[in-house]
């Protein structure tokens, strides 16, 4: 039996449509109750958006929170992410 992933653009008009409601999340309440699998490719969604400069991605320290924000929020805000 093959495993079956989620596509990733599933999760991108996901992401998206959940951003065009609001300005940021949390990344864990958004993917809870998903299997790992899930999971991952939701977060490889996330670094797509990054990657085309949609979002932004912060965690103020490891095993945080990671929160995510529309790129055009990210910048009117005065929060300060941090990596490790």
């Amino acid at each position: 039996m093959a495993l079956r992933f989620p596509p990733v653009s599933l999760f991108l008009d996901r992401w998206r449509a959940l951003l065009r409601r609001r300005t940021r999340f949390d990344f864990d309440q958004e993917v809870a109750g998903l299997s790992r699998v899930e999971i991952a490719v939701a977060f490889l969604a996330l670094l797509e958006l990054r990657k085309q400069n949609e979002i932004a991605i912060a965690q103020a320290a490891p095993f945080a929170p990671i929160r995510i924000s529309r790129a055009d929020a990210e910048r009117s805000l005065s929060w300060t992410a941090h990596s490790a």
